[in-house]
This record gives C-alpha cells, sequence and structure tokens, in this order.
C-alpha cells in the first residue's frame, strides 16, 4: 500500500521529494521543554509521518535530513515517540525536542547541525 507523505516548504506543500531550495536557519542547541512551555515551532520543513508504520517514519526522517542543509530543522508530525530514532539522531549530532500533543499526536523538531559542529565532532584534522 502507497501512502502519500506531503511535507511544507517555505509556506508550499510538495511532495516530500520535490525540494530544490530550502532556506536554512541558524539554530541553537536543544533543551527539552516541559509540556506546555515549548512556542509554536518553526521549522525549515515540516513532514506529516502519522499515517505511517514503523519503521517507514524514521526511514523517511533519516532520508529527508540526508537531503537538508547544514543548519537545518525538521517538524515531523508522528502518530509516536520514535525512541529508537533518538540514538541515530544523536549519533547525526542532530539535536531534538519531543512534544506529546495528545494521546496519538507528537511533535519532533530536529535540528541539523551546522557544518562546522558536524566537522568539530569528526575528530579529523588537517
Amino acid at each position: 500500500m502507497a501512502s502519500s507523505v506531503a511535507c511544507t516548504v517555505a509556506s508550499k506543500t510538495a511532495p516530500i521529494r520535490a525540494f530544490d531550495s530550502i532556506d536554512t536557519c541558524a539554530t541553537s542547541g536543544a533543551v527539552a521543554a516541559p509540556a506546555g512551555t515549548w512556542r509554536e515551532p518553526t521549522a525549515t520543513l515540516t513532514i506529516d509521518l502519522s499515517d505511517l508504520v514503523p519503521p517507514e517514519p524514521m526511514v523517511r526522517i533519516l532520508e529527508t535530513l540526508e537531503q537538508l542543509p547544514p543548519g537545518a530543522s525538521l517538524l515531523v508530525h508522528h502518530a509516536r515517540r520514535p525512541v529508537y530514532l533518538y540514538p541515530q539522531l544523536e549519533a547525526l549530532g542532530c539535536t531534538h525536542e519531543t512534544r506529546e500533543l495528545a494521546s496519538g499526536q507528537v511533535e519532533i523538531l530536529i535540528r541539523k547541525p551546522l557544518a562546522s559542529q558536524t566537522e568539530a565532532g569528526s575528530g579529523e584534522t588537517s
């Protein structure tokens, strides 16, 4: 069964693979916010994966992050906390915040590191 996933890029809705130009935004380190204190998140890209079954949401999130430029952010609408995704995000240097909106409704704000942060963490020297 093929499912349709839409994303919002710069206020336009398009298929997940159809983003040619994405506005980058500077982000700072993420700190988990207590419920009710997280303001409306702003992100470079927003995707709704709430109708997909595991592991498809994790696969789509990781594929989307590969396509985003350094410093960009991704807001994911999901049906549950993606507990197996969190270690992978941390390994990539991404920061993330999760907010439970209601039963079966979760938002995850993922921030991709800036290029300089990725290079600094790689341990490579010239």
